[in-house]
């Protein structure tokens, strides 16, 4: 009974998968259960973590799978940061840690995290910069044209720096965020072979 109410919970966690797949994941690890004799939760949970952690797992490596079988060069930004995320947790949720290779990973999202929010507020700086300007520029052509064409360029020149920024910014965070993809992989790769020695 423990056990039933232990796949039913993993399998409603387990919403981001195809049904097959989350039927055969429910399935395997209740061959699992069976064939090991776990019969009560604590024995599963000490055996398998809960529901959520092993949802988590099946996720990760769900996702490092599909990322293994369509090598690109570089991938779309949301399957990376995705994947990126699921690792994190699969690492904090684990009773095990990677030590270093964990702290790194966190440290390397924490940074890039920090960097997004300071990508940010420079654009909106940019911007807030250009509609003052414009509005500047506009208010005072009328009343001296040297000085409103003088605002009007300084507008011009943050809608060119902007504009060439965009493209340089989106590059340079795609390629950030594959590297850090690339050692996440590594990392939990390293990680489920430590935890499968383990057992």
């Amino acid at each position: 009974m423990d056990s039933q109410r232990y796949l039913e919970e993993l399998s409603k966690l387990l919403k981001g998968l195809a049904k097959d797949e989350v039927e055969a994941a429910v399935d395997f690890y209740s061959e699992f259960i069976s064939d090991a004799g776990l019969t009560t939760r604590k024995e599963i949970e000490t055996r398998l973590g809960t529901p959520k952690q092993l949802a988590r797992k099946i996720m990760a490596d769900h996702s490092v799978r599909m990322d293994d079988e369509n090598e690109e060069k570089v991938k779309p930004a949301r399957i990376n940061s995705k994947m990126i995320w699921l690792i994190v947790l699969v690492i904090l949720s684990s009773p095990m840690t990677l030590g270093l290779g964990g702290g790194l990973l966190i440290a390397l999202v924490a940074i890039i995290l920090s960097v997004i929010l300071m990508v940010v507020v420079i654009f909106a700086g940019l911007i807030v910069g250009m509609a003052v300007t414009l509005y500047v520029g506009i208010s005072l052509l009328f009343q001296s044209l040297n000085t409103g064409l003088f605002y009007i360029g300084i507008f011009l020149m943050f809608l060119g720096l902007l504009l060439v920024l965009l493209p340089i910014t989106y590059w340079i965070c795609r390629v950030i965020l594959q590297c850090v993809a690339n050692f996440a992989r590594y990392l939990y790769k390293k990680f489920r072979s430590r935890q499968e020695g383990g057992k």
